[in-house]
């Protein structure tokens, strides 16, 4: 069988499961305060905004369809909006929204490589996110954080 799951280069849309549930969703618009960086939200419709391109953090994110690599727990990975190619970001700049948390942003483009881009994937009971076929509809319900390490 082939496994099914999310690999590197995969196009995918990240839900939450807080109380303001919805789609981690970005578009041109910049915040007005804060950074000036392009807004990252929730959306909580679905939506060409919703779609992120997944990559590892040590190669380009353009990489070459070689093999099919899975991405695993523990992995330091990527994302890129699938429309406007900033990198999904963070630093120690509070948000303008919630002062208790940080600002995440998108940033840059493909040319640009920051070491705020970079996330960790945590799953819960560190399950894989590659699994087999007769197991596939699991992966909708897989449950994973991402954790960056802004400097």
């Amino acid at each position: 069988h082939c496994p099914l799951g999310v690999v590197y280069g995969s196009t995918v849309s990240i839900k939450s499961k807080s109380r303001f549930a919805g789609n981690l969703h970005s578009h041109v618009q910049r915040y007005p305060n804060g950074s000036g960086q392009q807004q990252v939200t929730i959306y909580h419709h679905r939506d060409q905004n919703n779609y992120w391109v997944l990559s590892k953090a040590s190669a380009d994110w353009q990489q070459a369809n070689e093999e099919l690599q899975p991405v695993r727990n523990g992995d330091k990975i990527r994302l890129t909006h699938s429309s406007t190619l900033a990198r999904l970001h963070s630093h120690r700049l509070r948000s303008w929204v919630t002062t208790s948390d940080f600002e995440v942003s998108g940033y840059g483009d493909p040319t640009v490589q920051d070491p705020n881009d970079e996330w960790i994937i945590v799953t819960h009971h560190g399950e894989s996110l590659s699994m087999s076929l007769e197991n596939w509809k699991k992966l909708s319900d897989l449950v994973l954080r991402l954790v960056n390490e802004t400097k």
